[in-house]
């Protein structure tokens, strides 16, 4: 008797795979639902925000639908392969795990599977153990993007340079993807935590170009102002302007909103003057983006905060009339008068390491769809696992040194 979850998985896949979807009468599989919850994230990865239900309820259905299959051994490849990849990207019960560890499964699959199940139970350097004793040419090809996010994953604190590279296989195989928009954005943090202006504008432009729709761009929204703000001398004006220019004008504006409030926070005040004058440039040149009179003139304000007398900068804020404004902008203008109460010098003059600490590398993983892995990682893993990952990797180097001018193409 199919139960009532399969039942309702049954409807949920007619609505995203149409003709595609099972028929009623046929045993639902796994591997059929994981394939309905990929087309979902593509969708969200293109910006269809009204997806994100569909797929809470796939994850949830894909765990029960694992807690409820037949044993590994009774499994085709094509189901096995698909528990996997949900072990690496899903929520849901610790059954899921459970069916990665249970002996049946076949050998051809046993290793990977531990392996992903110790990663899903947050045992890193256990994970990174059995990772290593995984062939990874032998890996299937469907399963292999995933793997490689795990292994960017568990690297990124200890072994940054490793990670790079993982999470570059990923964007390679698996161009577009929610899969590579979760990965740029960890790339971005592992480049702003490690100081690479360069490569960490790249792919900032890289994903306001191509993701800036998804509803996942708040984290990416995030990263992108500590970073800016952290690595200041390593990234001009017209850099930060050009990588902006790229996101359609109310993200640009959100952006830029945002990025005068991180810098005041951190005491850059150059850097929230030029943020200023850019948000004032956009609404004088979008009708469709009004910005109401105080907050024109609380704006105006912060961008003269540099070379305005502080007491005078004062007495003029506080004639603002805060009923008008956002409480965002309310915060902002707090901010701002604390720091006119205090300043004594441009911060911006002071190196940037001495104001302002290094982005986090921890993501909201709640609110990640592809991650049940948070990307603060502290790993006690021997360098013997390292070997045969390092192995497998070094045979793709020039995939890796070709992947930014392939994906830009």
């Amino acid at each position: 008797v199919m139960t009532r979850s399969f039942v309702a998985a049954l409807v949920l896949m007619t609505m995203v795979s149409g003709s595609h979807a099972a028929k009623p009468q046929d045993p639902l599989k796994i591997d059929a639902l994981l394939h309905s919850l990929l087309q979902v994230q593509d969708r969200l990865a293109a910006g269809d925000e009204a997806a994100l239900g569909l797929q809470s309820h796939l994850m949830k259905l894909l765990a029960a639908g694992i807690e409820e299959s037949r044993s590994p051994a009774e499994l085709s490849d094509a189901e096995i392969e698909a528990l996997m990849i949900f072990g690496i990207i899903g929520t849901g019960s610790k059954a899921v795990s459970s069916v990665l560890f249970d002996r049946s499964m076949p050998q051809d699959f046993a290793d990977l599977a531990q392996a992903i199940g110790t990663y899903r139970q947050r045992k890193r350097a256990q994970a990174l153990k059995r990772f290593s004793k995984v062939d990874q040419d032998n890996v299937q090809e469907r399963v292999r993007p995933f793997v490689a996010f795990a292994l960017g994953n568990l690297l990124s604190r200890r072994w940054p340079k490793a990670a790079v590279r993982h999470y570059n296989l990923v964007r390679l195989d698996a161009p577009g993807t929610l899969l590579e928009e979760a990965t740029i954005r960890r790339l971005m943090a592992l480049y702003g935590s490690n100081n690479q202006p360069q490569p960490f504008l790249r792919l900032a432009m890289d994903y306001a170009q191509r993701f800036i729709e998804s509803p996942y761009r708040k984290q990416y929204l995030k990263s992108l102002r500590k970073g800016i703000v952290a690595m200041r001398r390593g990234l001009t004006d017209d850099e930060i302007v050009s990588m902006a220019n790229l996101m359609p004008v109310p993200y640009r504006a959100s952006f830029y909103m945002h990025l005068v409030r991180k810098s005041l926070l951190s005491g850059h005040l150059e850097l929230a003057s030029f943020a200023v004058d850019k948000i004032v440039e956009i609404a004088e040149a979008n009708d469709e983006l009004p910005i109401e009179a105080q907050q024109v003139k609380l704006l105006k304000l912060l961008s003269r905060m540099r070379d305005e007398e502080p007491k005078k900068l004062f007495a003029q804020m506080a004639m603002i009339d805060t009923r008008k404004l956002h409480v965002d902008d309310v915060t902002l203008l707090k901010t701002a008068q604390n720091i006119l109460k205090t300043v004594i010098g441009p911060v911006d003059d002071v190196a940037t390491q001495s104001v302002v600490p290094e982005p986090e590398l921890k993501e909201e993983v709640e609110n990640d769809a592809v991650s049940s892995e948070q990307t603060t990682i502290a790993i006690d893993g021997e360098k013997e696992s390292l070997a045969r990952i390092e192995d497998f990797i070094s045979k793709s180097n020039e995939r890796l040194n070709s992947i930014d001018g392939m994906l830009s193409e």
